[in-house]
């Protein structure tokens, strides 16, 4: 009884770190800057790379609208404005909840520049433009910043920390807070490399919703 009793608690646990080891992790670095994906190097958003760590992405999907340049003029030139059609990619892991895109402008970008992890908590914040494409599940992985793990049940901004703040600390990490009237709706780093975006659910538990890395040069 005693041999089975061992064989079957091995047999569980060893389920259990099998299924850990399954969650996708997501470690950043801003004092030796690096992004890992599941203990690999992104060295970039190219769509080679991600794919080697990820392999092929659910869904490809492209957004396309139209937009407005703005040029100042210059040397007796006017100003002007003229429209462009504006085209960018989306490559959305649907299991683990996240995607790569472009984030275009005149010229179209052919491989992403922006990379999102998209927590549990919806967004109710409705005055800024919302992504037009997400993954279809939340990322319920492993994130950390400086080996700081984000709990995404956890309220984010400091008590000390109001739309006043120029700067504070979060995850060993300098950030500054975003807001509209006097309600905080975002963070965003200051001097890190990647440069960061922490999009906040609502004003009452200020959880994190969506985090945008942007391009990297490591």
């Amino acid at each position: 009884m005693n041999l089975k009793f061992l064989l079957l608690f091995f047999s569980i646990t060893w389920s259990i770190l099998a299924k850990d080891n399954l969650k996708t992790k997501i470690e950043i670095d801003t004092k030796h800057p690096s992004i890992r994906i599941n203990g690999i190097f992104l060295k970039d958003y190219n769509r080679k790379t991600f794919q080697k760590i990820l392999g092929k992405p659910s869904r490809i999907k492209v957004d396309s609208f139209r937009s407005y340049v703005e040029e100042f003029g210059f040397d007796g030139i006017p100003p002007s404005s003229y429209p462009i059609k504006v085209l960018n990619t989306y490559y959305i892991y649907d299991e683990i909840g996240i995607m790569f895109y472009t984030e275009s402008g005149k010229a179209r970008k052919e491989e992403p520049n922006r990379f999102s992890i998209h927590f549990p908590n919806k967004r109710s914040f409705t005055h800024t433009k919302d992504l037009p494409f997400k993954p279809k599940k939340s990322f319920t992985g492993i994130f950390q910043i400086n080996e700081n793990a984000l709990n995404p049940q956890d309220k984010l901004i400091p008590d000390s920390v109001d739309y006043r703040t120029n700067e504070f600390t979060l995850f060993e990490t300098s950030f500054g807070p975003t807001s509209y009237t006097t309600i905080i709706d975002s963070l965003y780093s200051i001097k890190s490399e990647p440069y960061m975006r922490i999009y906040l659910d609502d004003a009452k538990t200020q959880r994190v919703s969506v985090i945008v890395l942007y391009s990297i040069s490591l």
